[in-house]
């Protein structure tokens, strides 16, 4: 009952806040919309486990001893205008100056796939017209995420932060409505400071990987289905930042944030790795990047062995971290061992159940292996933990389509139903429908190498 009247006094203090903005005008949102009420119950939370500091007991010299290595947020007591001009952050300003700016963006996933960057483009106008005509579900939303608008811009003359924060590295410029945000990842020590608007953060240290993996769960679908199932024990460090508090993330945290309301925030991250550890990620990730690409088959080998023996250090310093073991098993499985593969995917999936990569790839051995049941429940139990997974949907109606097809039918309309109908892939498979006998006597179709593939409709057309 406690808990009930917390959460429903921290939701009054946001409608109290909304309600504000409306007597004021533009002057709190900087015409940037606040999260409607369903928006607010869905995404806000009281919790918050991350310290609380204010500016003014933070010194260059307290950061360095206590906090350069752990998560905080920073708090002033004029909110966002102790650190910057927030006049030219609001809506008006940036779009009678930058309407016409081309700014990279994209979804919570493809972000991180792409290495924290937008892998579209739109104006600025245009990104605002779509954020304010969305007809998708929050997974779907494009969010902007531009490393290279700030410093091109006259921004960085509006912000003066704390002289103990850096002024230089890489500059990230985040907006985006409720629900957008980006999936689990980790980087070298950042800061984040919202101008309008508000993030919900999750937190993990470098010992403990998200559950559910990362490149698998979008911030809202990790809170839907994953971060309900948690015992407190297993739950992340968690708070909402508020407009005019900024976010410290050390290096190699894992962080994922989710957007209340339309939030504008900027961000600057260090080029340079601080840490032994961090630096070793790096270089596992540029060894496997190699093997993965080179054409020589000497070169593959020493960098399949350097990324392999990297990756095992770390393993060795953070047993249960499964991101770690993650690459381990990929690179297994990519060079053709497949019982290392299955044993690495054994253990992560003991630690963390909710794991639905390393499903979908011991679903794949098993199904090279002709196991055809073990592989159907390997996706099978996959999908119940992420019904909406577009990923794991094709994957199961590929299997489908490959050993009973006449149940395959059913299972690409669920895809379809996932997808935005727009899409190249989405026409690939409504032509595929029309066309595809799948009655009961069709015979079973297996792929000639008896390997789980992604069904080429190109060739099926």
């Amino acid at each position: 009952m406690a808990a009930l009247s917390t959460r429903v006094l921290g939701l009054t203090l946001i409608l109290v806040s909304v309600w504000c903005e409306d007597l004021d005008g533009d002057v709190l949102s900087g015409g940037w919309l606040p999260a409607t009420v369903d928006d607010s119950m869905k995404y806000y939370s009281n919790l918050c486990n991350i310290p609380k500091i204010r500016s003014t007991d933070m010194t260059k010299e307290v950061f360095e001893k206590d906090f350069k290595t752990k998560p905080f947020i920073l708090t002033f007591a004029n909110g966002a205008k102790d650190w910057v001009e927030t006049e030219h952050w609001t809506l008006e300003s940036l779009t009678t100056v930058y309407h016409d700016w081309v700014l990279g963006a994209g979804k919570s996933l493809d972000i991180v796939y792409n290495g924290g960057k937008g892998d579209t483009n739109r104006t600025f106008s245009e990104f605002v017209e779509e954020m304010r005509n969305r007809e998708v579900p929050a997974d779907d939303f494009t969010y902007l995420f531009d490393r290279n608008f700030y410093f091109n811009s006259s921004l960085p003359e509006t912000i003066n932060v704390p002289d103990f924060l850096f002024k230089e590295g890489d500059p990230i410029l985040f907006i985006g409505s409720s629900g957008t945000g980006a999936s689990w990842h980790k980087h070298m020590p950042a800061w984040n400071g919202v101008v309008f608007g508000q993030k919900r953060w999750f937190i993990y240290p470098i010992h403990r990987a998200p559950p559910g993996g990362l490149y698998s769960f979008t911030p809202t679908a990790w809170l839907d289905y994953i971060y309900p199932k948690l015992q407190s024990a297993d739950k992340p460090l968690e708070c909402v930042q508020n407009a005019g508090e900024i976010v410290y993330v050390p290096e190699s945290y894992y962080h994922s944030v989710l957007n209340i309301g339309e939030t504008i925030a900027i961000s600057i991250q260090t080029k340079e790795v601080t840490t032994k550890t961090e630096a070793e990620f790096y270089s596992a990730m540029d060894a496997h990047y190699l093997a993965t690409t080179t054409e020589n088959e000497d070169t593959m080998a020493v960098e399949y062995d350097r990324a392999d023996k990297v990756y095992t250090d770390l393993h060795f310093l953070y047993p249960y971290n499964t991101d770690i073991m993650a690459h381990l098993s990929e690179i297994a499985c990519e060079r053709g061992d497949a019982v290392r593969c299955e044993r690495i995917l054994d253990h992560i999936l003991t630690i963390d159940p909710w794991a639905i990569n390393s499903l979908k790839l011991r679903s794949r051995i098993f199904y090279d292996r002709k196991n055809f049941s073990l592989s159907e429940r390997d996706i099978t139990t996959a999908l119940s933990m992420h019904p909406k997974s577009k990923t794991l949907l094709r994957e199961r109606a590929n299997f489908l389509w490959n050993v009973r097809k006449s149940e395959s039918k059913r299972a690409y309309q669920k895809v379809l139903s996932v997808l935005d109908p727009n899409t190249k892939e989405a026409e690939e498979i409504q032509d595929l429908l029309k066309i595809t006998d799948f009655g009961p006597e069709m015979e079973q179709r297996l792929t000639t190498d008896s390997t789980m593939r992604d069904v080429d409709l190109k060739d099926e057309l």
